[in-house]
């Protein structure tokens, strides 16, 4: 039986959102082209193909998470 939330969770998977594992942030999904003030970048995101053998990993450069710059916009999820 499939939930939404699982659901939700796999299609942030494929558009290479990161889960944060710890810190202040834990728990939240975050990408580097998805940020506050910069809609212009969300464009450049791509949906990764699926294949069953492959296992979850974002080609994500943290380094753009840590830029003064740029803020990451949150998205916070809670399982129901």
């Amino acid at each position: 039986n499939q939930s939404k939330y699982k659901s939700f969770q796999r299609q942030l998977n494929l558009y290479n959102f990161v889960r944060e594992q710890r810190g202040k942030i834990k728990g939240v999904y975050s990408h580097p082209l998805f940020l506050r003030g910069k809609p212009e970048l969300v464009k450049q995101i791509r949906r990764t193909r699926a294949t069953p053998s492959s296992s979850s990993s974002s080609s994500a450069s943290s380094s753009a998470h840590n830029s003064p710059s740029t803020r990451p916009v949150v998205v916070t999820t809670r399982a129901p």
